[in-house]
């Protein structure tokens, strides 16, 4: 009489249904791992889903010959090829960086901060604080750009005076006091496809601000100090009136506390 083998059997079936789980949870894990986490840290391919734009190195002499005095005799910089952020980051990309528990909501002290407007999702975000800028960047994958990283940006390989035109309402969101931000993009582009680089908002650099270029690195670095009091900000906003158009030049350069809200302050991002 032949041996019983049914017990055998039956062990041989539960290790295998027991190594199956363990592949299924050792994949599992390694999803978690791979896809989710560096979503949530930032480190996913593009988490907050910007539209970048490539842009060649190439050398250019920063600032003007005939504007403001903290613009004038800016020196030959050289720059390696980087992205660009398309457009302004806006409230909807920076709606997910908050809610993975990254970013800080912005400030929401008037009507003209875009922050919990249902109708302003695609709008530059703004009453950001310059901290609030560089976390977002970090997360989605970027830093703020150089000063000289966005000045080169957007001239857009053209000699205008705005980021695209030499005239502002062909590229420029402005005289809008009392109503606000525009949408994202409504304005045409520069010679680089990028929107709103005049307009719209004001948008935090990475520099520390210095009345003059004597410091600034050939290469095109950020010019930093230990203690930075104010930051370069670029580009003009919404509420600039015709009385000063020289804030949207794409030379212009302007000061301000970053630890200080405004609605006139935005961002976008490189990488």
């Amino acid at each position: 009489m032949r041996p019983r083998r049914a017990p055998r059997r039956r062990a041989l079936g539960l290790v295998v249904a027991v190594a199956g789980i363990g592949i299924v949870l050792v994949v599992l894990v390694a999803v978690i791992a791979v896809v989710v986490v560096p979503r949530l840290l930032g480190g996913g391919s593009n988490p907050a889903g910007i539209d970048w734009v490539s842009v060649e190195g190439g050398s250019y002499r920063i600032g003007s010959t005939d504007g403001d005095p903290d613009e004038l005799n800016g020196p030959r910089v050289t720059l390696s090829r980087f992205d660009i952020a398309r457009t302004e980051v806006t409230v909807a990309q920076y709606r997910r960086c908050v809610d993975a528990g990254v970013c800080s909501p912005p400030g929401e002290g008037n009507s003209n901060c875009n922050w919990n407007h249902a109708d302003r999702d695609d709008h530059p975000i703004n009453c950001v604080l310059w901290d609030d800028a560089r976390t977002f960047a970090s997360w989605a994958g970027g830093r703020l750009p150089s000063e000289s990283e966005w000045e080169y940006a957007a001239r857009g390989g053209e000699s205008h005076l705005y980021a695209g035109s030499d005239h502002l309402d062909d590229v420029a969101c402005w005289e809008r006091k009392g109503i606000g931000t525009c949408t994202s993009g409504t304005k045409h582009a520069n010679g680089y496809g990028l929107v709103d680089m005049s307009g719209n908002v004001w948008e935090w650099v990475e520099d520390c601000y210095s009345s003059s270029y004597d410091d600034l690195s050939a290469d095109g670095s950020v010019h930093t100090v230990a203690s930075c009091e104010e930051r370069v900000r670029r580009g003009g906003c919404w509420w600039g009136s015709a009385e000063k158009p020289g804030y949207f030049r794409v030379a212009n350069r302007y000061k301000a506390e970053p630890a200080k809200r405004s609605h006139a302050n935005g961002f976008r991002i490189v990488r």
